[in-house]
C-alpha cells in the first residue's frame, strides 16, 4: 500500500467529493491533490535532494493537510505542531529536529527562534512567497512519484513529552503507518462514503486514525477545532450539518458532551460508531453513550505513539460495559505481538500484571536524533522491533487489560498502590463523571491520596453540600477498596480540564491544588 496513491485515486474516481471540512470551508479530493502537488513541486525545486523533516505549525486548518501531503510527496517527513504549544517548547523541537523548513499555517509565537529555519507563512503581504502564493504559482505542476517518501522512510514525526522535560520526536515510517491503516481499513471503508469526526490536534497521534483512515477510504473528515471543544450545542449542530457517522476522540472529550441532552441519537441519527483512544475508558462513559445512542457500536482501542496510534481494539458488549471490572483494551492486531513481562523480562502468567511490550511492523524506529533514549526503550525481539511501553497490563481470556502506568504507581504506608486503580473505582460510582487521584506529600513522604472529582450535572444537585457527597462516596468505595487506598480528601470540580491532546490534564489539577494549599499557609 502506498498512502499517497491510496488517497489520490479518489481525485480521479470522485473528484468533487469533499475530502476535508472545517466549519464552512471544505476541499475536494481533486483540489487536495492539485494543491498539495503544487506545494510539493515548489519544495522539490527549492530543496533538491533534501530529506530533512519539515515542521507544519497550525491547528485544524485545511492548509495543514495540504502541507502534510506536500511534504510526503517531496520526500520529507512532516512534524505537526499545534498552535497551542508554547514558543519555548517549539524552540526545543526546532533544536532537536533540525528542520529544513517551517510552514506557519497559524501565526507563530514571538518567542520562537527562527534564525536556523526558513518560515513560509500561510499568506504574506511582503515580496516573499506565502503558502497560498506558492500554490497559485505552481498549481499546474505535479511531482514525480519517485520523489515521495519511501516505504521505510519517516512519514511523520510526532513530539511527545519527555520525563527530562525535553520533547522527544517519535519517528513513524510509511511502513509503520501502512501496518496501522491496513488493520483499521475494514472499519473505515464504507460504500456510502464515511463521514468521520476528528477532534484531536495533529500533534497528537490519535488524529492519524480519522485523518488517514478516512482519506485512504474516500470518506470525508470533519474537523472539530478548539472553538467547539467546550461548546456542546455548537458541536451537535456541526455534527448534524455534516451528517457525521463516526466519532473518534479521547474519553475525556466524550465526557464533556454527555451532559448535553441534545447529544443523542434523536438529534444525531447518522452517528453510529464511536472510537476511543488515548486514555482509559470509564464504564460509566460507555454506559451513557450506549443509552444515548442505542444500537450504536463502541470500539475501545489502545496504543502508544511509539507503536503507531493503536495496537488493540474491542467492540464493547453489554457485559463489558456493565461489568464491575475495567473495560478491556482489546485484542491485539494480527501483525504484532503484545507481551506482558515482569521486572526480569520474563512473560507473566495470564491474569498477572506486568509491563506491556509491543513488537511488530507498527513499532517506531526510535526517537529522532536521540540514540540514547532510543536504545533505552526500543530493542529487537524475535526479529521484530519492540518497544517497552511503561504501561502495566494483564491478559484475561485473550483480552488485554490496562493495569496502570509505571510512573503512576506510588508506595504509601508500605503498600504499592496504582492511582489508576483508585480512579477506576471512583468512576464506577453512578454520579461520578470522571476522577483523577494523586498523592499528598508531607516532608518528602506520601501520606494520603487526594481525589479531584467531576460529577454529572444531574447528580450534583443530589447533595446539599460537599461534605455529604464526600461521606457518600467514601461509603461506596469502602465496598471495593481497602481503607488505605480510599482518598482522604475529595475536591469537587465543575468539569475535568483537558490538555492540548484532549486528555484529562493531571498536571494542571495538581498545580491548582498545590497553589491552593500554599495560599492556606
Amino acid at each position: 500500500m502506498n498512502i499517497i496513491r491510496a488517497i489520490e485515486q479518489y481525485a480521479y474516481t470522485k473528484p468533487e467529493h469533499p475530502a476535508y471540512i472545517l466549519k464552512d470551508t471544505s476541499i475536494t479530493y481533486k483540489e487536495l491533490k492539485e494543491r498539495s502537488d503544487a506545494l510539493a513541486s515548489w519544495m522539490l525545486e527549492t530543496y533538491p535532494g533534501n530529506k530533512q523533516p519539515v515542521i507544519v505549525y497550525g491547528h485544524m486548518e485545511i492548509e495543514m493537510v495540504i502541507c502534510f501531503l506536500a511534504c510526503v510527496k517531496s520526500g520529507h517527513a512532516y512534524i505537526p505542531i499545534d498552535d497551542t504549544l508554547p514558543g519555548e517548547r517549539i524552540n526545543k523541537v526546532i533544536e532537536n529536529a533540525s528542520p529544513c523548513l517551517l510552514f506557519a499555517v497559524s501565526p507563530l509565537p514571538e518567542e520562537v527562534s527562527l534564525q536556523k529555519v526558513p518560515v513560509i507563512k500561510k499568506e504574506t503581504a511582503s515580496s516573499s512567497l506565502g503558502i497560498e502564493e506558492i500554490i497559485h504559482t505552481y498549481i499546474n505542476r505535479s511531482p514525480e512519484p519517485a520523489h515521495s517518501v519511501g516505504e521505510h522512510d519517516n512519514f511523520y514525526i510526532i513530539y511527545t513529552s519527555g520525563s527530562t522535560g525535553e520533547p522527544k520526536g517519535v519517528e513513524i515510517t510509511q511502513y509503520c503507518l501502512v501496518s496501522f491503516l491496513q488493520w483499521i481499513s475494514e472499519d473505515f471503508a464504507d460504500p456510502g462514503a464515511s463521514v468521520c469526526m476528528n477532534q484531536s490536534p495533529y500533534s497528537f497521534d490519535l488524529s492519524v486514525m480519522p485523518l488517514y483512515g478516512t482519506l485512504t477510504n474516500g470518506g470525508t473528515v470533519v474537523a472539530v477545532d478548539k472553538s467547539l471543544y467546550f461548546k456542546p450545542k455548537r458541536l451537535v449542530a456541526a455534527l448534524q450539518k455534516h451528517a457525521v457517522k463516526v466519532w473518534v476522540s479521547t474519553p475525556s472529550f466524550m465526557n464533556l458532551h454527555l451532559d448535553n441532552p441534545a447529544f443523542s441519537s434523536e438529534s444525531l441519527p447518522d452517528l453510529i460508531k464511536f472510537y476511543y483512544c488515548g486514555e482509559s475508558l470509564p464504564n460509566n462513559t460507555a454506559r451513557n453513550v450506549r443509552d444515548r445512542f442505542p444500537g450504536s457500536v463502541q470500539i475501545n482501542t489502545y496504543g502508544p505513539t511509539e507503536a503507531t496510534v493503536a495496537v488493540t481494539s474491542v467492540v464493547l458488549d453489554n457485559d463489558m460495559i456493565d461489568s464491575p471490572t475495567p473495560i478491556p483494551l482489546g485484542y491485539k492486531k494480527n501483525d504484532c505481538d503484545i507481551f506482558v513481562i515482569d521486572h526480569e523480562g520474563e512473560a507473566v502468567r495470564e491474569g498477572d500484571i506486568g509491563e506491556i511490550v509491543i513488537s511488530g511492523p507498527c513499532v517506531s524506529t526510535g526517537y529522532l536524533n536521540n540514540p540514547g533514549l532510543t536504545a533505552a526503550r526500543f530493542f529487537e525481539l524475535n526479529g521484530q522491533r519492540a518497544y517497552r511501553t511503561g504501561d502495566y497490563g494483564y491478559y484475561r481470556n485473550g483480552l488485554l487489560y490496562f493495569g496502570g502506568r509505571k510512573d503512576f504507581q506510588v508506595k504509601m504506608h508500605g503498600y504499592r498502590i496504582e492511582m489508576e486503580d483508585i480512579e477506576h473505582n471512583i468512576r464506577t460510582v453512578p454520579y461520578v463523571e470522571n476522577a483523577l487521584v494523586f498523592p499528598h506529600e508531607t516532608d518528602g513522604q506520601y501520606d494520603y491520596f487526594v481525589a479531584m472529582v467531576a460529577l454529572y450535572a444531574h447528580a450534583a444537585v443530589s447533595f446539599s453540600n460537599e461534605a455529604e457527597f464526600v461521606q457518600d462516596i467514601k461509603r461506596e468505595l469502602a465496598n471495593t477498596l481497602p481503607a488505605y487506598m480510599i482518598p482522604r480528601e475529595f475536591i469537587v470540580i465543575p468539569h475535568m480540564p483537558m490538555n492540548t491532546s484532549g486528555k484529562a490534564d493531571r498536571k494542571k489539577l495538581v498545580e491548582q491544588y498545590l497553589n491552593a494549599e500554599a495560599q492556606k499557609v
